[in-house]
């Protein structure tokens, strides 16, 4: 059963912070963006985590702006991440 569009785009937006946030955290961490292993991985795992089964393409177009958006943070923002930004960005109280 398909989707209703509503539904499909809240979670490709849910999708999309998930990832820009874990590109920011992981260039933070390591000095380096996340490997394609890495983000087909973090897509895996956020799809299972929130039963989402949506179309592979949109899923690879997700992650595709998510990186281009990460980069666009780091450099015109300057964005400095700190243990405690990270860990806010993961609150969900």
């Amino acid at each position: 059963m398909k989707m209703p569009l509503r539904q499909d785009l809240r979670a490709q937006a849910e999708l999309l912070a998930y990832l820009v946030i874990s590109q920011l955290v992981t260039r933070h961490a390591t000095g380096n963006w996340m490997s394609v292993e890495h983000t087909v991985e973090s897509v895996q795992m956020w799809a299972k985590s929130t039963k989402q089964d949506g179309d592979l393409r949109r899923r690879v177009m997700v992650a595709t702006r998510a990186y281009d958006f990460a980069v666009r943070i780091e450099s015109d923002i300057h964005l400095t991440l700190n243990g405690s930004a990270v860990a806010s960005m993961f609150d969900v109280c």
